[in-house]
């Protein structure tokens, strides 16, 4: 009578844990990259939104986007009207994930990104960097130059 021994059913045991383990981890590393690629995503389809409000000025107003990188909080961003976003008027609020974070603006910083009515075009030039909190390595960009053409940087 043939059969398999202890060991020879603790090494097939041993190396199906150690196969499902990569396989697990690798599927949340792909996740979160995942995840990151959405958010930058959404982020420049909102400031495209942003620049051709004030373009064809929506409600007569300038728009902008309220970029808030909070110290030990979620990360997020605000759409806005308005020359200001002090004086602007909020339209939403959006949070990145709990496993993303703005590594520009710094946290604890923000920054107002907003463009001139019928140009499209911001004041100064503007880089956003959205990254994992796990893992900084892992960022996306998206540079705002003077012209107002938001590029998603590789």
């Amino acid at each position: 009578m043939r059969g398999f021994t202890l060991i020879e059913l603790l090494i097939i045991s041993g190396i199906a844990v150690i196969i499902g383990t990569i396989g697990v981890l690798n599927l949340t590393g792909f996740r979160a990259r995942n995840s990151l690629n959405l958010a930058v995503q959404e982020l420049r389809a909102n400031l495209r939104d942003a620049q051709q409000r004030s373009i064809s000025q929506d409600q007569g107003l300038q728009w902008g986007i309220h970029l808030d990188a909070s110290a030990g909080g979620d990360d997020f961003y605000k759409v806005f009207s308005g020359s200001s976003y002090a004086g602007g008027i909020v339209s939403k609020t959006l949070y990145l994930s709990p496993t993303l974070q703005f590594l520009s603006p710094a946290q604890g910083a923000a920054d107002d990104i907003i463009f001139d009515k019928v140009t499209g075009n911001v004041p100064s030039a503007h880089g956003i960097i959205i990254a994992l909190v796990d893992d900084n390595t892992a960022s996306r960009s998206i540079a705002i130059p003077i012209s107002g053409l938001i590029n998603l940087l590789p």
